[in-house]
């Protein structure tokens, strides 16, 4: 028998059950499904733009998170910190700090209830207001 010393983080037990529970009640190839349109429909909106994908090639995208460059004029964390202020909408950032070699690009996730096409919406439009207050000229690519 082994002895495990250390206490588990029981809120994320809570967490894994409450999200079992919702895939059951709503359907695995549903929630599949679901996460594919809003990854299709997240891209599209943020081709509309201007803006790039860090990952061009569609293929590689994951459904549940998208990472989007930053582009070179704009200070990516104000951004963060204008949606969240603004409109309680929270994105996270480049994980790996400052090194100047590596792109600086935004993480956009859409996981579980956010795999939702008007929360895109809510968080394409507070982004678009982020970047304007920047002075970033929108880019629409219909």
């Amino acid at each position: 028998v082994h002895t495990y010393h250390y206490t588990p983080a029981i809120n994320l037990l809570y967490g894994v059950r409450a999200s079992i529970r919702e895939i059951i009640d709503e359907d695995l190839s549903k929630v599949i499904e679901r996460h594919q349109n809003a990854k299709h429909y997240l891209v599209k909106r943020i081709q509309n733009i201007g803006l790039k994908l860090l990952i061009q090639e569609s293929n590689n995208l994951l459904a549940g998170i998208t990472a989007v460059q930053i582009p070179d004029d704009i200070d990516g964390n104000s951004v963060i910190q204008s949606m969240y202020k603004e409109d309680d909408i929270l994105i996270g950032g480049s994980l790996l700090g400052s090194d100047p070699n590596v792109p600086k690009f935004w993480r956009i996730g859409y996981l579980g209830v956010n795999a939702d096409l008007k929360k895109i919406d809510q968080t394409i439009e507070s982004l678009q207001k982020a970047l304007q207050r920047q002075r970033y000229k929108i880019k629409a690519h219909l």
